[in-house]
């Protein structure tokens, strides 16, 4: 029981600072009055789905990878630069007009 409450709290730790990184870039980008709401959710729920399987194909989740911490970082770094990616293919896709250095932005406030 303990391991899997463990888990959840790394998921939703994860998960709101995916959230939080994307939204303050966001929100300092303009892009919800460029675009409205809909995209902006639309925007922040795939960088959460796809930064948390990128976290999870990483094995960021293991707690044998999250106990040495060279490759916890090592792992986290590639799992956002992943995320930079398909946020980028994603908003192409959906031509969602999130430009590219606001997406690496966002992905690097959210590594933080």
């Amino acid at each position: 029981m303990g391991r899997n409450k463990l888990k959840l709290v790394l998921v939703a730790g994860d998960a709101t600072a995916l959230t939080i990184g994307y939204a303050i870039v966001i929100a300092v980008s303009g892009y919800v009055g460029q675009r409205g709401w809909l995209d902006t959710i639309v925007l922040v729920a795939a960088s959460v789905a796809i930064g948390l399987l990128s976290m999870r194909g990483q094995g960021l989740f293991l707690a044998r990878v999250s106990a040495v911490r060279i490759v916890e970082m090592t792992r986290s770094t590639r799992a956002m630069a992943i995320l930079a990616l398909g946020m980028i293919v994603f908003d192409r896709v959906l031509q969602l007009g999130f430009r590219i250095r606001y997406i690496v932005a966002a992905s690097v406030v959210a590594w933080f």
